[in-house]
């Protein structure tokens, strides 16, 4: 055979597999997350169909589950050929108390979120200004607005005179001048302005830390219910609460879990309110579990898991959920796992996940590894869910 006719069949031989690598090398690299948190170096990293190997940048590859250090590494399919270059944190192991409790939620707004504007005597004078649905207003000539009442008053005195007034939109700090108007219908002076100041309701929460006393809950912020837009925390307030009916959900319909407060004893503060839930500190709260270990996002495999949530009472129970997609590289954190509820009990009683349910932890291998976060509007027996390591990342 002529050494050209060998040397095509070779290179048409080993085209078919040569592109099949580079295939999965570009879909591990879109799929897998570029940094990690890890309790230690000397396990494998993640657990892939085809083996990937982490090549550490620095000489020492292990490091013990009391430092805290960030390394660079390289993902090699079948150790050989690179996938892309990741960080790797080396950090103490953590062991939390899984929720699963609801609690109620009360919290006053960092300022005053305007919610609807209206016309006073045909005009607007909030619409005149620039004032915007979801701006939230923190002063007015230099003085700190934090209640409906305050705002209220300052416009009421203003006698007609143009006010200053500092805004926060879209993290953008503004100032605008506002003209009150004298309304006949009220007697006073007026801006058109409605606002509110504060948000309360229940949630589930989701771990709690006693060496600290800090706990996570909710899974989501605390919007609110006008604007959609979180709510900016002044100060917040965790009470017991008690499920007393459930509102079954069902396709295109979420349902929910009806609760009332049980006391007014103050359980603890909120701190934090952020996009992956309310976050704090407790001075006293009931739990039903015992500690276990917090998982990271490489333990969380595709199966079986466990939720706790409390659909009677105040008191959680265990059901069962298929995780059926984890999305490492999502760009909204509260949609990186689809679960899929599967436990008769929660499917009969509530047609699936209903609102309420959100920061309910879901339990993988005896490791806390995420929380419920949304329903499927059009497949309540389906939802999203987001990384328990994502949560303590709100805590530090």
């Amino acid at each position: 055979m002529k050494k050209g006719i060998f040397f095509k069949k070779l290179s048409a031989f080993l085209f078919v597999p040569a592109m099949f690598l580079m295939s999965l090398c570009g879909y591990y690299k879109g799929e897998l997350p570029d940094r990690y948190y890890v309790y230690t170096t000397d396990k494998p990293l993640v657990s892939t169909v085809f083996p990937i190997d982490i090549e550490y940048e620095s000489a020492r590859q292990t490091y013990g589950s009391t430092n805290s250090e960030t390394c660079c590494a390289t993902m090699k399919l079948l150790g050989v050929f690179p996938i892309k270059d990741i960080e790797v944190e080396a950090i103490g192991e953590r062991y939390v108390i899984p929720g699963g409790e609801p609690f109620g939620i009360k919290i006053m707004s960092d300022g005053v979120m305007v919610v609807s504007i209206s016309d006073i005597e045909g005009i607007s004078p909030a619409n005149e200004s620039g004032l915007r649905v979801g701006d939230i207003i923190t002063s007015i000539e230099g003085n700190e607005v934090s209640t409906n009442s305050a705002l209220q008053e300052i416009i009421a005195d203003s006698q007609g005179q143009t006010l200053a007034v500092d805004v926060v939109r879209n993290d953008e700090e503004l100032e605008l001048a506002l003209t009150p108007i004298f309304s006949d219908e009220q007697g006073q002076y007026c801006a058109g302005i409605w606002v509110r100041d504060s948000s309360a309701g229940i949630g589930t929460m989701t771990f709690y830390d006693p060496q600290s006393g800090a706990f996570g809950g909710l899974g989501h912020a605390v919007c609110d219910s006008d604007t959609r837009e979180i709510v900016p925390l002044l100060s917040g307030k965790v009470t017991g609460v008690e499920i007393f009916n459930i509102n079954k959900s069902s396709k295109g319909t979420p349902g929910e879990l009806c609760g009332r407060f049980i006391n007014e004893n103050i359980c603890g503060t909120i701190t934090v309110n952020n996009d992956c839930g309310v976050f704090g500190y407790l001075n006293e709260f009931d739990f039903n579990s015992d500690l276990i270990q917090l998982g990271l996002k490489q333990d969380i495999s595709i199966g079986e898991a466990k939720m706790l949530t409390t659909i009677d009472g105040d008191t959680p129970c265990e059901y069962d959920i298929y995780i059926e997609d984890i999305n490492y590289n999502s760009k909204d954190g509260l949609k990186s796992i689809t679960i899929r509820v599967t436990d008769q009990d929660i499917l009969e009683s509530c047609g699936g996940i209903v609102r309420g349910m959100s920061g309910s932890p879901i339990i993988q291998n005896n490791k806390l590894v995420a929380a419920v976060t949304h329903v499927f509007v059009n497949d309540p027996t389906k939802g999203y869910a987001v990384f328990a390591e994502t949560m303590l990342d709100s805590i530090g």
